[in-house]
């Protein structure tokens, strides 16, 4: 999740409307809050403290499952080296976390046995029909079916 999935999340479990938080953190505007719910900022760490305590819940729930700019700069960038995630990639890595030790070994054991499986397969279509072979002709219905001989 993002930091501004989460602050969401938080701030409707809290059944808090932007402008009830804003109110708690005596911000004159909600948008700030706005800005931060949709990802475009991140709030310094004072404010982040302040939020948590504004919506009842701690940093770590804001936080988690967020790689902040702080952590890049720690060298302690995710597993990604730095890369962006996408959105199915963030889910797979939430399931994958939610299961017990054993479980992720097995899904890592089946995943590299589906990987070696599928190198042996001859590559897939570029996906374009140009690349398919024709259809084959319809078969005749009716009276066209009739007036052919049997071969």
């Amino acid at each position: 999740m993002t930091f501004g999935e989460n602050l969401r999340a938080a701030r409707e479990r809290a059944q808090l409307s932007q402008g009830q938080l804003a109110e708690r953190l005596k911000f004159k505007r909600t948008t700030p809050l706005s800005i931060w719910e949709h990802g475009h900022k991140f709030p310094g760490p004072k404010t982040m403290i302040k939020l948590a305590t504004a919506i009842g819940c701690t940093t770590a729930d804001l936080l988690h499952g967020v790689e902040t700019p702080y952590d890049r700069l720690r060298g302690h960038a995710s597993a990604t080296n730095g890369e962006t995630l996408t959105a199915d990639e963030r889910q797979l890595l939430k399931f994958y976390r939610g299961l017990s030790p054993a479980l992720q070994r097995r899904h890592v054991a089946l995943m590299a046995v589906t990987q070696s499986a599928l190198a042996a397969l001859p590559p897939l279509s570029t996906g374009r029909t140009k690349d398919l072979p024709p259809p084959p002709a319809p078969a005749p219905v009716g009276r066209a079916a009739a007036r052919r001989p049997a071969r």
